[in-house]
């Protein structure tokens, strides 16, 4: 039986959830009787560059590896591999070339870099959607400096926090900014990172932030 991994990658709010991509991998492993070895989740909010993406690392790490008689890759379509033009062509080409293919349940199939019709539409898919990514971009960068210019919060809101409504300030978010005003009423009492952890759910990394940011919590008690 042949040998794949799955992955899975999401960028985006309105992109198609994690759990859809791996069902959709699993269904068509089974579909095609492919062995399913494992698959890497890279998980929300990560970018189309492969500096970026530490599972994407470890996977091709992991297919490359002789031992692992690795030959596919299964994605629901080949934009989880980068929305970059010239790097997802890259990976299918370079990959061939070790005797490992790009799986596309889009396509129910293998893009053949062989196959002058595959690569044709691949290209094309792959140009648009470097187009569409360069152009997110960019709309990003002018936001970002509007919103410097206008001395406007960048972001996303620190835990306990939202933004109002016209994006303009930071306001208190319920019971998850009463949650951080817990964090640092122990640490300011003496209690231990492991013990404040257990005793308000959070994880250690947003405890560590919150305290270091506790000037904003003071300050959102009295606005």
């Amino acid at each position: 039986m042949i040998k794949v991994v799955g992955y899975t990658r999401l960028s985006q709010e309105s992109d198609i959830s994690i759990s859809s991509q791996k069902e959709d991998i699993i269904r068509y492993c089974k579909k095609h009787g492919y062995k399913l070895v494992r698959i890497f989740d890279e998980g929300e909010k990560s970018s189309g560059w492969d500096t970026a993406r530490e599972q994407f690392n470890k996977m091709i790490e992991y297919i490359l590896n002789p031992e692992n008689d690795i030959k596919g890759i299964v994605v629901r379509d080949p934009s989880r591999l980068g929305r970059v033009f010239k790097d997802r062509l890259y990976w299918v080409l370079h990959l061939e070339k070790h005797g490992i293919y790009v799986h596309s349940v889009i396509k129910d199939g293998v893009i053949d870099p062989n196959d002058p019709q595959d690569l044709l539409i691949e290209s094309v898919r792959a140009f648009s959607d470097d187009v569409i990514k360069r152009a997110e971009i960019e709309r990003s960068k002018r936001e970002i400096q509007k919103r410097k210019e206008k001395m406007l919060p960048l972001g996303r809101p620190p835990f306990g926090f939202k933004y109002s409504k016209d994006k303009t300030k930071l306001i208190p978010n319920g019971k998850e900014f009463e949650k951080a005003l817990e964090v640092i009423r122990l640490r300011d009492a003496g209690f231990s990172w492991s013990e404040i952890v257990k005793r308000t759910g959070v994880s250690l990394g947003t405890a560590y932030r919150i305290y270091r940011r506790k000037s904003i919590y003071i300050r959102g008690v009295h606005e």
